[in-house]
């Protein structure tokens, strides 16, 4: 959880790297929050966060 001025409880500043053709690495600034996070691609979701986590790796068939 990160505290200070102008913070919101939706995470922001989304960046995926290392990007390929069944790869994708995702990192957010996490929110003013303890609540989890889930991640979806096309309307499926592919990965829940736990609080705290703030970077996932999705692997596989997408």
């Amino acid at each position: 959880m990160v505290v200070g001025r102008g913070m919101t409880a939706t995470p922001g500043r989304l960046r995926a790297t290392q990007v390929g053709t069944k790869s994708a690495k995702l990192s957010w600034m996490p929110g003013n929050s303890n609540y989890s996070h889930r991640v979806y691609l096309n309307q499926y979701e592919l990965q829940r966060c736990p609080p705290r986590v703030y970077k996932v790796l999705l692997t596989g068939k997408f």
